[in-house]
């Protein structure tokens, strides 16, 4: 009983690792949204902030603004 129930635990906690099988969309969310990145002077650290938070589908920048702290920019994952 204990190895059904170790099993069972195993196969719901690796489920979100596969896009095709979703349980809770609550514990497993999609990569996907908008994001506020703040990066200073230097505008290429924008770009790899927004990489790496959306990932190897890429991004779209929103708006881009630059005050005396530096840049801040407003990504869009896709999907």
């Amino acid at each position: 009983m204990r190895k059904i129930v170790s099993l069972l635990f195993i196969v719901i906690f690796f489920a979100g690792c596969f896009h095709h099988v979703r349980l809770n969309q609550k514990l497993f969310k999609s990569r996907s949204g908008v994001y506020s990145l703040e990066c200073g002077n230097n505008y290429d650290l924008c770009l790899e902030k927004a990489d790496y938070q959306c990932g190897p589908k890429g991004y779209k920048i929103l708006s881009k603004k630059y005050v005396k702290k530096g840049y801040s920019i407003q990504v869009e994952c896709n999907k």
